[in-house]
């Protein structure tokens, strides 16, 4: 994902692209605290078990060593040694909750390809070791004896995602596991991307779409820079029409249309993604919506797939859209007016994962409120939340259930706004009003 080419890119346009100049500060700001906090853990967290560790160690990786390759202080260096060579003494990856070895194998690939020429010898050696035993290997037992790579999920296109960086990272040094895990990702990846035909939307939500999106950018565009083709994978029906959901599923004043495991989140859903999505489908229209939403989320990959694109205005396009598959619309009377009308519906179906209960459901804002709100998510970690068959205990949390996706937002006159459920509370309350049938 980072070239030559591209650092010098970005040396050549940070002196004059105020935009760029602000989200590369970002960065830097973000590696220099870096330098003083302490190196990853092996630590689990409920369900997500080490996935918390993975992502830390993926975004400070990949901060530290784009920083580093534009700065070229020794600093930056030797702190992402350490974040690395910890998760390199790890017991495991935790390979039975996957995603946790995925997103850390994508973690060793970019540190091992993008500083691979300030590393010595015996410093790839490490990594190239931990990437083999504690990713790839666990990933071709993965291939065999776990449900992901046959299914059509977010799970799908992360976990193969991940490890196709850390392949693509060492193939010309371990050909043959490399080989193996590549063949087996291109044969799995396209049942998962098939999912966003015809119009790019996401059955899994909005906030799903970002994870998704993430690491089929990762994806491909690794797999163009190193073999010299995406192997058709950008060609599936509906993947030039991704970056296109969030710009309609995105409300003018409270953030998205958080149907399914999605919460309301003030901040836009967007990414560095929609640079990629830009330059991939010749589609500037994305990149400009991504330069104008920096949600707090800034990534080393907005430098690298933002340095010097093309962009231009995007609230050309229509105000509503139908997303079929999905089954989701979304209206408005404007573009750029937070007090606008915006309306989003949902049909489709229950049975995609994180699924709600919520076919028929809708949102409803104007004058900067959002009026009819769809509750969202409740805690991963509540007994059985992810038990969706016949007579399934997710069906038993109320927010889940038919009777909580809908509710109203209004007190006296004046805005209202629900607390939303953050994990950990009160989810007891939930359960015994959904068990009761009422609205809690």
């Amino acid at each position: 994902m980072m070239t030559s080419n591209t650092v010098a890119t970005i040396k050549s346009n940070l002196p004059n692209d105020p935009w760029l100049q602000q989200r590369y500060r970002a960065q830097r700001e973000r590696a220099d605290r870096f330098l003083t906090k302490p190196v990853g853990i092996y630590q689990f967290k409920g369900t997500d078990g080490l996935l918390d560790v993975s992502r830390q160690v993926l975004e400070r990786v990949a901060t530290l060593a784009l920083v580093y390759r534009i700065e070229g202080d020794k600093k930056y260096l030797d702190r992402c040694w350490a974040e690395l060579d910890a998760a390199a003494h790890f017991r495991d990856w935790d390979p039975h909750r996957f995603l946790s070895t995925a997103e850390m194998t994508a973690a060793f690939a970019i540190g091992y390809d993008w500083l691979y020429d300030a590393w010595t010898k015996e410093q790839r050696q490490v990594l190239r070791q931990a990437i083999i035993n504690f990713g790839l290997k666990p990933g071709l037992s993965a291939y065999a004896t776990q449900s992901w790579p046959s299914k059509a999920g977010n799970h799908n296109v992360v976990c193969n995602g991940g490890l196709a960086l850390g392949a693509l990272a060492i193939a010309d040094e371990s050909p043959e596991i490399c080989g193996k895990i590549l063949a087996r990702g291109l044969a799995s990846v396209p049942r998962c991307l098939a999912q966003f035909a015809p119009d790019g939307a996401w059955p899994e939500g909005p906030m799903y779409w970002g994870y998704a999106t993430e690491y089929e950018s990762m994806y491909l565009d690794s797999l163009k820079t190193a073999c010299g083709t995406e192997f058709g994978l950008g060609d599936i029906p509906g993947v030039s029409n991704g970056g296109w959901f969030p710009l309609y599923d995105n409300g003018p004043a409270d953030g998205s249309f958080n149907f399914a495991d999605a919460e309301e989140d003030r901040d836009p859903r967007c990414g560095p993604q929609f640079f990629w999505l830009a330059r991939r489908f010749h589609e500037p229209r994305y990149a400009q919506y991504e330069m104008e939403h920096p949600n707090g989320r800034v990534s080393a990959l907005d430098v690298i797939w933002g340095a010097g694109i093309d962009h231009h205005a995007w609230q050309t396009i229509e105000p509503d859209r139908y997303f079929r598959g999905v089954e989701v619309a979304t209206m408005r009377d404007r573009w750029d007016d937070p007090r606008a009308w915006f309306v989003g519906f949902k049909a489709g179906a229950n049975t995609v994962g994180h699924a709600h209960l919520d076919v028929g459901s809708f949102v409803l804002e104007t004058k900067g409120v959002r009026w009819a709100i769809d509750l969202g998510p409740d805690d991963y970690d509540l007994p059985g939340y992810f038990d969706d068959h016949g007579g399934g205990r997710r069906w038993t949390y109320y927010r889940l259930r038919a009777e909580g996706p809908q509710h109203a937002r209004y007190q006296s006159g004046k805005r209202a706004r629900p607390r939303p459920q953050r994990r950990g509370q009160n989810h007891f309350l939930h359960e015994h009003a959904a068990r009761r049938g009422t609205h809690g």
